[in-house]
């Protein structure tokens, strides 16, 4: 689905009516038998009550409509499978998507940055819960490990929120198994990112993770 498009939704309507396509493509063979005994049942039917002249010409008008009509409905029916179809394989490989970047999160290297940021975070917690943003952005630039752990865990929560916004990633699944990472990290460290901003003359940093955080905070 092209981002941005709108979408249009019946609420409880859509169940059913995708229901009821399901059901009438998985019979569709036995769909088009019976229209095509009506349309002839039909045709028969004009040829006997139409005059001589005009037999033949009913006839064939009514087989070549009920012919059209036949093949506008399947072609509709067949379009209709295949948007379902479509749409059944984005929700699949976003969510393919969303459990491979959970996967990732368990790799040795992250797991890593996250001790050392829980370390760096006990040793100076009175700092965060002071908000005092200078002193712990200076301690972060004379301490090149801590701050290259925090800003990879920083940048890989960022690039999960891109992810969600650009319809490639499950927000579901992501928000399932993120949600108290994205609530702890922007809990912690809103205080380093908007101190952090103002230094680098980076407005944007960490933009889309800070606003989905915030968005899931106040969806609880």
């Amino acid at each position: 689905m092209i981002k941005g498009e709108q979408k249009y939704s019946i609420g409880v309507l859509d169940g059913f009516i995708n229901n009821c396509i399901s059901f009438v493509f998985y019979y569709r063979l036995i769909f088009v038998f019976l229209a095509l005994l009506a349309v002839c049942f039909y045709g028969v039917h004009e040829y006997n009550v139409s005059g001589k002249e005009d037999a033949l010409k009913n006839l064939c008008f009514v087989l070549t409509a009920g012919s059209i009509v036949i093949g506008i409905f399947y072609s509709i029916l067949n379009y209709e499978k295949n948007h379902q179809k479509i749409k059944n394989d984005e929700d699949i490989s976003k969510l393919t998507n969303a459990f491979n970047a959970a996967f990732e999160w368990t790799k040795p290297t992250m797991v890593e940055n996250l001790k050392i940021t829980k370390k760096m975070h006990n040793e100076h917690k009175h700092l965060c819960d002071q908000n005092k943003s200078k002193e712990f952005f200076d301690i972060l630039e004379k301490n090149e490990e801590a701050r290259s752990a925090l800003v990879s865990i920083l940048n890989y929560l960022e690039l999960l929120a891109i992810g969600i916004e650009e319809e490639v990633l499950d927000e579901k699944m992501i928000k399932r198994y993120f949600k108290s990472m994205f609530f702890r990290y922007h809990a912690n460290y809103e205080f380093y990112i908007k101190y952090r901003r103002k230094v680098h003359h980076s407005p944007t940093s960490w933009e889309y993770f800070t606003n989905l955080a915030e968005k899931w905070n106040r969806e609880n």
